[in-house]
């Protein structure tokens, strides 16, 4: 519901503030929604409390954790920001078009370190030996997926662009069959 808003507001031409309240209403919404539902299948909501000393310990534990996501936030939204200024709003459009189609795909790698990981871990136990095996068998299989995404996306990049973008970012098409291949990096760092 609120992406159609948002697409409103960008028809629209409006400014950055209907975003931003955009985003606040649909935040406290959800937030609303949680709670309902961690009352009705918990109870009540006044045994919540805050444990300030912990979340000092987790705030001082986490700080470069926290510096290092800042870190990847800015750098992936960097080129953007670079593409704007020397070659303008549209450039940025098509960029980002492919870029939000290649970005899809970043969810896999992390949902499969996040899943065989402990078993990784397990084997470290038993052997340094078998934990490295199997270390190297998540690189191979890693890299391996990036690449049967990243081949078929780049001879599909172009009908694959027009479909979900329409003919007016058909330039999208040759970014995406480009930008698809920095997966494999991503892909490779995920564990």
């Amino acid at each position: 519901m609120f992406s159609g808003v948002r697409i409103l507001l960008i028809l629209n031409g409006l400014g950055i503030f209907p975003f931003i309240w955009t985003g606040l209403i649909e935040s406290s919404i959800s937030l609303f929604g949680y709670s309902l539902l961690y009352k009705y299948h918990n109870g009540s909501l006044s045994v919540l409390h805050a444990n300030w000393r912990r979340a000092r310990t987790l705030l001082r534990d986490s700080w470069m954790l926290l510096l290092s996501g800042l870190a990847v936030i800015v750098y992936m939204r960097i080129d953007q920001i670079m593409i704007g200024q020397m070659m303008g709003d549209e450039a940025v459009g098509i960029y980002t078009a492919a870029v939000k189609i290649s970005e899809v795909w970043y969810f896999i790698p992390m949902a499969v370190a996040s899943s065989i990981f402990p078993a990784i871990l397990k084997a470290k136990e038993f052997s340094q030996e078998l934990y490295l095996e199997r270390l190297g068998l998540l690189h191979s299989f890693m890299f391996l997926l990036a690449l049967m995404i990243a081949i078929p996306m780049t001879f599909l990049s172009d009908p694959i662009i027009r479909l979900f973008f329409g003919e007016k970012f058909s330039e999208a098409g040759n970014v995406l069959a480009i930008h698809i291949w920095a997966g494999i990096l991503f892909f490779r760092g995920s564990k």
